[in-house]
């Protein structure tokens, strides 16, 4: 068994972003603000010992001490919408985004509300929708930091808040130029920490590639080189960012076509300090460098590009797919994976967003992709399935590449075991209808789970109601690779966090899926 490695996770952001107030005689109370003396019962108070218990994640005693704010005969209108706020925070934090929404829609609803306690409400509702990712999510998230850079009285603090949270929503909203006009603002702001002025200076630099100015990309990674020079950051977040604007250097000279000039940007890439194989950087300029033959391989490749949602994000399955590739025996096939993911999205709204270059259209036909892998989702039906996979299908053939389709996990709460097996049907039925192979996850997932699993034998491979755990993404990534490659993964690499056991089983497990889904398509 070949042994463990650590797949790299993708940063997650922070949920919580409103300040708490601190109170000067909490600080030196001995019971850490979780009381309040009986003798003064003000609102002030007890919003302040919920600000300090909210800072130690302690969100139920928090709740209590601004509910008891709220039962107070002396709480302004004012207070009362601090409260709330802070309440929905706390609901936020504690994945009830119901409950919070129910809440924030309370707080915008009273005429009485203070603006800046509105524009926070506002800020809160943004991140709820940010969390889902499809394409009315990221409209709320628009409609609401507009509706905060409108109000007319407000401080610095949320105005800033609102242009940052914005920008994602105008990027996966295709609102390119908007993007870029709120990141050239957040970029001139001097009061703004040095390491957010950097993140929003490399971002802008991606923007202005994405908008086909390489030279003016170039001039804002310049800048954002300047800041990190100039500002202290940590050793390993320096590392990572200097590697960053090394790889989009070398990609805008990809995009001028000065191929001589970007060949030698992107090679420096692997050897900086901090990098290895499987950080995110190097793999890019190792697949840009790779898909254009500028670099030798030593053992047959495959260039993959993954085309997805969270599912293919969640547990970095395309990076989970190169390791197991990565480490079977020599004259095996390698693989080097690209992708064009983002959260909600389906292969209906990748088709449908067009063909420009940054497209997943775009993506597959602009590259010499040797196969694309495409998720198939539970809830799409039947007719949808087979209309884009054999859209997807004509083009990757057409561009003399494979199309792999996968099956991306099924919720939790659908039938077990028939509304599980009927997924699985509809993709036996669409890889022997369009020719494709079938990375057949969920079937696989009921071989470990068995005939009625309990909740938790279901929370070895969901890590929620729908997403895969690390072992349910791994399992995943064993079936992809046996589609790719038409080989077994048997003791080939596993990540840390699953026994040289379970790894076995699942190596086995999906080899052992993948046969018994071929075999079905010829029936």
């Amino acid at each position: 068994m070949h042994p463990p490695f650590v797949p790299q996770p993708k940063p997650r952001p922070c949920l919580s972003f409103i300040p708490g107030l601190l109170c000067l005689f909490l600080l030196f109370h001995p019971a850490w603000g979780a009381s309040i003396p009986a003798s003064h019962p003000t609102p002030q108070a007890h919003l302040a010992a919920g600000d300090l218990l909210q800072t130690a994640n302690r969100w139920a005693e928090a709740r209590v001490e601004f509910e008891k704010a709220l039962t107070l005969p002396s709480c302004s209108l004012a207070e009362r919408s601090e409260a709330l706020l802070k309440i929905a925070a706390g609901c936020i934090a504690e994945s009830d985004d119901t409950k919070a929404t129910a809440l924030l829609d309370g707080i915008l609803n009273s005429a009485e509300t203070p603006e800046e306690t509105r524009a926070n409400a506002l800020l809160l509702l943004a991140k709820i929708y940010a969390q889902y990712g499809d394409r009315p999510s990221w409209q709320r998230v628009r409609e609401a930091c507009l509706q905060v850079l409108s109000l007319k009285n407000l401080s610095e603090a949320p105005r800033t808040a609102a242009r940052e949270a914005v920008v994602p929503a105008f990027l996966n909203l295709a609102q390119n130029k908007e993007a870029r006009r709120e990141l050239e603002t957040l970029t001139s702001f001097g009061h703004l920490p040095g390491k957010t002025l950097l993140t929003h200076g490399i971002t802008l630099a991606r923007v202005l590639l994405l908008e086909q100015a390489p030279a003016e990309a170039r001039a804002a990674l310049l800048k954002a080189s300047e800041l990190l020079d100039a500002n202290r950051i940590d050793a390993e977040d320096q590392d990572e960012k200097r590697a960053e604007i090394q790889l989009l250097r070398g990609v805008s000279f990809l995009e001028e076509g000065s191929n001589e000039l970007a060949k030698n940007e992107l090679q420096k890439v692997a050897s900086m300090p901090g990098q290895s194989p499987a950080s995110p950087h190097t793999r890019e300029a190792l697949l840009r460098l790779s898909l254009r033959k500028w670099v030798p391989e030593e053992e047959p490749t495959l260039k993959v590009l993954f085309i997805g949602s969270s599912h293919t994000i969640r547990g970095n399955v395309p990076l989970l797919v190169e390791q197991i590739a990565a480490s079977a025996p020599a004259g095996a096939l390698r693989i080097r994976a690209g992708e064009h993911v983002r959260t909600g999205t389906g292969m209906r709204v990748f088709w449908e967003e067009g063909e420009a270059r940054h497209t997943a259209r775009g993506k597959i036909a602009g590259e010499p992709w040797d196969a694309v892998v495409v998720e198939t989702f539970f809830r799409n039906p039947r007719e949808t399935l087979e209309e884009y996979a054999a859209k997807y299908a004509t083009l990757t053939r057409e561009r003399g590449a494979q199309l792999v389709v996968y099956e991306s996990p099924v919720a939790k709460e659908t039938p077990y075991p028939e509304g599980f097996a009927a997924f699985h049907a509809e993709n036996i039925r669409l890889g022997r209808m369009l020719d494709l192979p079938v990375a057949p996850s969920v079937h696989a997932w009921m071989q470990i789970l068995g005939k009625e699993p309990s909740p938790q034998k279901m929370g070895l491979l969901y890590a929620d109601w729908i997403h895969a755990s690390l072992k349910g993404a791994y399992l995943t990534a064993c079936c992809i690779y046996s589609a790719l490659t038409n080989t077994s993964p048997t003791g080939l690499a596993y990540p840390a966090g699953l026994s040289g056991e379970e790894a076995a089983l699942f190596q086995e497990t999906a080899w052992k899926s993948f046969q018994q889904t071929e075999s079905a398509k010829r029936l």
